[in-house]
């Protein structure tokens, strides 16, 4: 009996062993592969292993790993223009006869008549206001049926592929090995909120919750019988510059600890980041790469020299990313 109680405790233990092996997650080697090997990646990397090592002085508890990132230019290619803008005028489109009064709107006028390339000249003002205008008294789920069918559809047309594709994979790399270290990303775009919200999920792995955007102004409304959000023709509010670290605090109510952008418009977020009391990184995007991508420092005239003089991490496209699109061969 003692022998064969041994020897039940002994296959127990065993599979016990086994089961709590088969538990253990599995890491990769290099969580970065798109990124080239370099002072960059290198960075990134120290930096989260530094912060996350319970021995380490500079620790950073799970409770306050959070991390900001702009969209447009900084996960998903902007060009010719952000793609948002392209959704807002062909929805303008579709409905422009029941809005005469656009005929009087210069701005709206040069809208709805722009070709890809041209939107980029309009605004993004413009085109968020011409867009609430043209979603008014639609739901929430009206504007999400909208949105997604144009998705499913739309194509960047210098690298034929789907808008919703054309993001950058080194940046999907790091929202993943970021949440692997328990970080709660956010996605802090200029884009509205509820555009965004469509595809962050199915794209990025980014939970629609966790996206803080510019946003339509929206009523609430009982609609045959059932409670409704219905959108008014106009804008609630513009994410971008000094209003991005505001709505980061209304939202999360803590600095990042690590906050990436592009542009001008980013600068607040990323400055934000960096003065926060504790460890912090602060990320920058330079497009530089005009074969595989686009090469333009326009929008970034102040946050280029900004990133320097504060010795912010400025990830080069060109010189950084081993691979830019998931559609590169």
């Amino acid at each position: 009996m003692v022998s064969l109680f041994l020897a039940v405790m002994i296959d127990l233990t065993g599979l016990s062993h086994s089961m709590v092996q088969a538990r253990e997650p599995v890491v990769s080697a290099d969580p970065l592969p798109s990124w080239t090997p370099g002072k960059a990646k290198d960075r990134i990397t120290a930096f989260v292993k530094d912060i996350t090592d319970s021995a380490s002085k500079r620790f950073v508890p799970v409770s306050e790993r959070f991390a900001t990132f702009d969209n447009d230019g900084t996960i998903l290619c902007e060009k010719p223009t952000f793609f948002e803008a392209i959704f807002s005028r062909d929805h303008a489109r579709a409905v422009q006869d029941k809005h005469p009064d656009w005929a009087n709107n210069p701005g709206v006028q040069k809208m709805l008549k722009a070709d890809d390339d041209a939107l980029a000249g309009v605004g993004a003002s413009v085109t968020m206001i011409t867009n609430a205008q043209a979603n008014a008294g639609a739901t929430e789920g009206e504007i999400r049926e909208a949105t997604v069918k144009w998705l499913d559809s739309a194509k960047q047309k210098r690298f034929d592929q789907p808008f919703k594709k054309m993001y950058y994979t080194p940046m999907i790399e790091l929202l993943n090995y970021l949440k692997a270290n328990d970080f709660k990303v956010y996605l802090c775009t200029g884009g509205q909120a509820e555009f965004v919200r469509c595809y962050c999920q199915e794209d990025y792995g980014i939970d629609p919750a966790q996206v803080i955007g510019s946003s339509m102004v929206l009523e609430y409304t009982i609609k045959d019988g059932r409670s409704v959000l219905e959108a008014q023709p106009k804008m609630q509010s513009f994410n971008i510059g000094n209003n991005k670290p505001i709505s980061i605090s209304q939202h999360i109510g803590r600095r990042p600890v690590i906050a990436c952008g592009n542009s001008d418009g980013d600068l607040q977020m990323l400055t934000y980041a960096s003065d926060r009391n504790g460890p912090s990184l602060a990320i920058l995007i330079h497009h530089d790469d005009a074969k595989r991508e686009y090469q333009y420092d326009s929008g970034a005239e102040k946050v280029l020299p900004a990133a320097s003089q504060k010795a912010w991490l400025i990830v080069s496209m060109k010189d950084d990313f081993k691979r830019v699109f998931a559609f590169d061969k």
